[in-house]
C-alpha cells in the first residue's frame, strides 16, 4: 500500500513539475463579431510571435518586452477567418544521436514570416517538423507545419508545411 501512495505521489510531482515548465499565452486579434466568424490557431514550442498581418502582438501577447529564447510554450492566438499573416523568431532542436552520445543542436531563425488562409470555426496548431535524409544521414531538413486540429489532437492533418532551412 505504501509503495502504491508513494508511486502515485512521485507520479504527480513530476506532472506538476512538467506543467510549471509550459507557459500559455492566449489574445484575440481583430473584429472577430463579423460573418466571417474567427480562427484559432496555437503556436507550439519556442516560438517568439511579434506580428499578425504587420501589427506589432509581441507586447500584448506576452506582456512584457523581452522573453528567454528558449522558452517552450504554446500561444494561441483567436484571428478573424481569411488570409492571416504571422511574423516570429523560432528556434527548432534537432536531436543527433550515435552509440556513443546523444547531441541536440538548436537552430534560431528570425522574423520567418507564414501566412495561411484559416477558415471560421477551425483550430490550428503550427509546430516544427524535422525530416532526417536517412537512417545513417548526420543531416536533416527543417520545416514548419500547419495542422487542423478541430477534430483530434492526436495525429492531425498535416494541412501545409514551408521549408526553414536544408541540411542541418
Amino acid at each position: 500500500m505504501k509503495n502504491k501512495v508513494f508511486r502515485f505521489a512521485l507520479v504527480l510531482c513530476v506532472a506538476m513539475l512538467f506543467a510549471s515548465c509550459f507557459s500559455s499565452y492566449k489574445l484575440v486579434l481583430g473584429d472577430n463579431s463579423s460573418a466571417g466568424g474567427s480562427a484559432d490557431i496555437s503556436f507550439y514550442g519556442v516560438f517568439d510571435i511579434k506580428q499578425w498581418n504587420s501589427t506589432d502582438i509581441f507586447l500584448d501577447l506576452y506582456k512584457k518586452e523581452e522573453r528567454e529564447k528558449s522558452t517552450i510554450d504554446i500561444a494561441t492566438l483567436t484571428v478573424p477567418a481569411g488570409l492571416n499573416s504571422f511574423t516570429f523568431d523560432v528556434s527548432i532542436y534537432v536531436q543527433e544521436s550515435s552509440l556513443i552520445e546523444k547531441v541536440i543542436t538548436r537552430h534560431e531563425f528570425n522574423n520567418v514570416t507564414l501566412e495561411y488562409l484559416l477558415e471560421a470555426g477551425k483550430k490550428y496548431r503550427v509546430d516544427s517538423i524535422v525530416k532526417s535524409k536517412g537512417f545513417f544521414a548526420k543531416t536533416a531538413d527543417l520545416y514548419l507545419g500547419i495542422y487542423d486540429i478541430t477534430e483530434t489532437k492526436e495525429d492531425p492533418p498535416l494541412l501545409k508545411e514551408w521549408l526553414i532551412r536544408e541540411n542541418v
